[in-house]
Parts: structure tokens; sequence; C-alpha cells
């Protein structure tokens, strides 16, 4: 089964259920999806594929962690849905439910006390400068 016909097969399926923002918000994501993937056929939809759609949102398209993981559960949605009606076997779910989330690893931020005791400790004007230009350009806010 082709990955279009799986889409209009559970949009059917779930259009008297969803309100239609929730359902013209889930027609987005998968247009995203389906951008990557094309009209493929949905046994081709891999833990690797998924992985590598991971990467082209988040990195080639900038997108948002967050965002990135909601068109990957739209993704994995759509292979449950195909799960529970037959269209695929439960090997193909399972690789896919064992992706992982998108997640950024949060950085570290000096607050203003840390900063001070950094800064009492260089005594060349120089020195000091760059490292105000330094903290000021690596942290936000304190």
């Amino acid at each position: 089964m082709k990955l279009e016909e799986l889409y209009e097969k559970y949009v059917y399926d779930i259009q008297l259920e969803r309100k239609k923002s929730s359902l013209d918000s889930f027609m987005y994501k998968y247009k995203v999806a389906y951008d990557f993937y094309g009209n493929c056929e949905i046994e081709e939809i891999t833990y690797d594929s998924v992985k590598n759609l991971q990467r082209y949102l988040f990195i080639e398209r900038e997108f948002s962690a967050v965002y990135t993981n909601h068109i990957v559960r739209v993704v994995k949605q759509l292979l449950e849905f195909a799960y529970k009606h037959d269209y695929i076997g439960y090997y193909c779910l399972d690789n896919i439910n064992n992706v992982q989330d998108t997640r950024v690893v949060e950085k570290e931020y000096y607050d203003l006390k840390t900063y001070q005791e950094f800064s009492s400790f260089i005594s060349d004007k120089e020195d000091h400068l760059i490292f105000d230009m330094l903290f000021f350009f690596r942290v936000k806010t304190w």
C-alpha cells in the first residue's frame, strides 16, 4: 500500500472524531512528511528512514525539536493505523516505535554571581574585555 492511500484511509476514518482545526494540523504535518517520503510503499518506512526524516527536518529544514517530533508522531500514527487494519505487520511498527524523540541538549548558562567570580580573577584589561565579549555572546541572560 502506498503512503498517500494510507493517509486517505486514515483521514476518512478519523474525520468524524476530530475537530477541523486538529485535522488541518494533522494534514499539514503529513504534507511535510510526504515531501520527504513521496508516495512510497508504507513497508519502506523503516527505523533508518524515520531517523533520516528527523535529521532532514531538524538540520536541513531547521524545524524545532518539538515540531520535528510532531511530524514523526504523524508518521507513527499512520503506521499504527496501518498495523491496526492489517496493512503492515508488527515488525514494521515495532521498529518505528523505537525511534527516540529529537532532543536539544540544554545549554549551561552562568548567573551573575558566577560571572562576577570569574571576572574577578582577570586582572589584565584586554583579557577582561575579551572575557566580557565571550560571556556576552555565549550567555543570553542571567
